[in-house]
């Protein structure tokens, strides 16, 4: 056995597993983590020119681990000073609400109150009740273009309005 091919050949798993670990700081958009791919499949492929039991050992522990640092660094990359940077932070759920509590107020008042729908409504669309303007979603089927509605509920900041019968 040529020990300097082991040494090279370990060499190289871990030259692959610091340029993993470069991508998580240096803002190379993914050349790292190819850089790193190369590493590892020229280590396994070294460590096959060794002897055929190395390069098995190599393999075996390259496709068990595979799964479990790219899993890792799934995970930890949004956290990372790059992933910081270069990802998109959705709102903070927090400060994030459909409807003011006034317009839910407002909406809740006019349950009860009839008017007539200024769209059609298929489900979503406009309806004039009490000389107001609101955006009103149908209960049931869809409502034509100036049938008599009535409002029923408030749901997602909307108003929910059924057709009424006559």
């Amino acid at each position: 056995m040529n020990v300097d091919l082991i040494v090279a050949s370990i060499l190289l798993f871990v030259g692959a597993l610091i340029s993993l670990l470069a991508e998580l700081v240096v803002p190379a958009h993914g050349f790292m983590a190819i850089v790193s791919a190369a590493f590892a499949i020229s280590g396994v492929i070294l460590s096959f020119i060794v002897g055929p039991g190395f390069g098995m050992i190599c393999l075996g522990a390259f496709l068990i681990l595979t799964p479990f640092v790219i899993t890792g660094f799934v995970k930890f990359y949004p956290h990372s000073p790059v992933g910081r940077r270069v990802l998109l932070r959705g709102p903070d759920p927090r400060k994030v609400t459909a409807v003011s509590k006034n317009q839910q107020i407002e909406l809740t008042a006019l349950i009860g109150r009839s008017g007539a729908a200024i769209t059609t409504l298929r489900p979503s669309g406009t309806g004039l009740i009490d000389g107001h303007r609101i955006a009103c979603m149908s209960e049931g089927p869809i409502i034509e273009k100036g049938a008599p509605i009535r409002a029923v509920a408030v749901s997602g900041g909307q108003l929910v309005v059924q057709r009424i019968e006559s």
